[in-house]
């Protein structure tokens, strides 16, 4: 009876997963399907909707509050409410990446197919794709000045017996949008290049043939064209705060893949780094000779050079791998 139950796994009203299957941190899980809090069959058309959402409250949000007499921390809790979709939705688009479809069908159940599908290269593209528009790019974190100027907490507010902020007060009287951009992208980044999900990546040539699936070099390639493809462009100035720090975390992420991997970290991804290396160091050497660049994007692309080439200079004694060893 129970297996006559779970022969119907492939009808889409009937199918299960196990815990294990949303342990994401770890590279274990890889079906983008599988989430906590997900009833869409299409989560990546649900996250352009809340995007569009949030985008739409972050703009209209000083027309929403102007109460005479009101301190500005409902600005400031309105804002952190309208910015949980990024989060929120960033970790449903990287799961795209090296992503399989997953069955649980046994031999001669209904409808079966083969236990492990790729997520197209099409839809891994897609999926990348949202990662750069409202993420990596210049433009992803464009606040309006004005409003940022306003997200501000009292220091003394009227909910006694238990006030939010007295005695304790947050660090800093702004909202650190700069750092809580930063942070997200380099989680993503940790996530995106988690030596399990390389590991996949690398191994997909040996399961799916010509371009169905997404490659190591798909990896690499978008996310290099993502941090860094404005460097080739006419206005490098244009980049801001949040953006140079992608930069620079990203560039020393490759330089650590060169210098010392994580441990599991194929050596097709250290070749990747090198070679990803190699072509910034030359995009940042040219964008520094091109006229009107000012002083701190002058100063940034000087350290972005320095550090792709002092991890390509590095001379280090590589002894050879041990009997059994593996990457």
């Amino acid at each position: 009876t129970l297996l006559r139950w779970a022969s119907a796994w492939s009808n889409p009203w009937y199918r299960f997963a196990m815990d294990e299957d949303v342990q994401w941190a770890s590279g274990h899980a890889i079906d983008p399907r599988v989430d906590q809090f997900d009833l869409t069959n299409d989560n990546l058309n649900w996250c352009d909707a809340q995007m569009r959402i949030s985008n739409t409250i972050l703009n209209s949000i000083a027309n929403r509050f102007k109460r005479s007499g009101a301190s500005h921390d409902v600005y400031r809790e309105a804002f952190e409410v309208a910015l949980f979709p990024a989060f929120r939705c960033s970790r449903v688009a990287w799961h795209y990446i090296g992503g399989e479809a997953l069955s649980r069908a046994h031999f001669g159940d209904p409808q079966s197919v083969a236990p492990l599908t790729p997520v197209s290269r099409k839809e891994s593209l897609r999926a990348f794709a949202f990662l750069d528009e409202h993420l990596f790019s210049t433009t992803a974190w464009n606040m309006q000045p004005s409003l940022l100027r306003q997200l501000v907490y009292s220091e003394w507010v009227t909910d006694l017996p238990a006030p939010n902020w007295a005695y304790n007060p947050p660090l800093r009287h702004d909202e650190p949008i700069a750092q809580i951009a930063e942070g997200l992208q380099a989680q993503t980044l940790q996530s995106l290049f988690n030596p399990v999900l390389l590991q996949r990546l690398d191994d997909s040539s040996l399961k799916y043939n010509g371009r169905s699936a997404m490659s190591l070099s798909d990896l690499f390639s978008w996310t290099q064209d993502a941090v860094f493809g404005d460097l080739s462009g006419r206005n490098a100035n244009a980049m801001g705060e949040v953006h140079r720090s992608l930069q620079q975390y990203y560039t020393r992420m490759l330089a650590q893949m060169l210098l010392a991997p994580r441990a599991g970290t194929p050596f097709d991804a250290q070749s990747l780094a090198r070679a990803q290396l190699v072509a910034l160091r030359a995009d940042a050497r040219t964008a520094k000779r091109r006229p009107g660049i000012d002083a701190m994007t002058n100063a940034h692309l000087a350290s972005l050079e320095s550090v792709a080439d002092a991890a390509l200079s590095a001379r280090m004694a590589v002894p050879p791998p041990l009997s059994g060893d593996t990457p």
